[in-house]
């Protein structure tokens, strides 16, 4: 099976496809004539439940050894990381493929995308995380200004214990009930703190839309630019975010954050309990 899916990589000539039939997706097959082409055009079928196993024995007399599409992806992703071939992973959400890769690349190190590009490994330089470095470098630039110069700092001086809120992805703004929801928890937390919310241009549209009421201790603020972002969140009792580079940023600055997601690709800022 292996040396069938190295002559596909090698011969490069055209896609090819690899079904992992099971007993559910058979009966899927049945149903969606896109899926039922995948099925009868791919170039390898793999008896992945041992419900086909069964099947293959009683119905026809064949006897087959169960092969799951995941043994498959790791026996590719070990040949990969051997002889340089590239893999693309799609079709999941962006903290899934994010996750994948990390865990692929640190099971099978050969998996690296400047090498897989051609770049020779005496090129290739362990620099460190460039937006942590940035981020710590722009905090010390404003440890050394006043503040006074921010446009936020009246505000900053007047809350002085606040929290400091972003709020932009479609799972938390595009659906009314889940805006709903969120906006209600919200207000009910301002009442014992301030909120300082500087709001998405797409945000702040649905929250017109979908008539969202917001605490008068929410302060809605015009988009800001990195520094006075920075200047507000770094003070902030509590940061509250659906944005994956605020969690990683909080949990470097050692700032609390409240991650308003179900899942994040940055699992770190769960781990230290940021």
């Amino acid at each position: 099976m292996l040396a069938s899916i190295v002559e596909f990589i090698e011969q490069g000539d055209r896609p090819h496809t690899i079904f992992a039939s099971n007993p559910e997706k058979n009966f899927s097959v049945l149903k969606d004539d896109a899926l039922y082409e995948v099925f009868k055009n791919a170039d390898l079928l793999l008896p992945d439940g041992i419900g086909v196993v069964y099947a293959a024995r009683l119905l026809h007399g064949i006897r087959l050894k169960r092969v799951t599409g995941v043994q498959v992806m790791e026996e590719i992703c070990r040949l990969a990381g051997k002889r340089k071939y590239r893999i693309f992973m799609y079709g999941a959400k962006e903290e899934v493929n994010t996750a994948s890769v990390d865990i692929l690349t640190e099971q099978f190190p050969g998996i690296k995308n400047l090498i897989r590009e051609g770049k020779s490994e005496t090129c290739i330089h362990l620099v460190g995380n460039v937006m942590i470095d940035n981020l710590f470098y722009q905090a010390r630039k404003i440890g050394l200004r006043n503040g006074s110069d921010f446009s936020t700092f009246e505000l900053k001086q007047r809350m002085n214990d606040y929290v400091f809120l972003t709020l932009h992805r479609p799972s938390n703004v595009d659906s009314e009930p889940t805006f709903q929801g969120i906006a209600s928890a919200l207000n009910e937390i301002a009442g014992e703190k301030p909120i300082l919310f500087p709001a998405h241009p797409r945000t702040r549209k649905m929250i017109e839309q979908f008539d969202i009421k917001l605490s008068e201790d929410i302060h809605v603020l015009p988009p800001l630019g990195f520094m006075d972002a920075l200047f507000l969140w770094k003070d902030a009792s509590l940061v509250m975010t659906d944005s994956g580079g605020l969690q990683e940023e909080t949990t470097a600055m050692g700032a609390p954050c409240l991650t308003l997601r179900d899942n994040t690709e940055r699992p770190i800022t769960i781990d230290n309990r940021y």
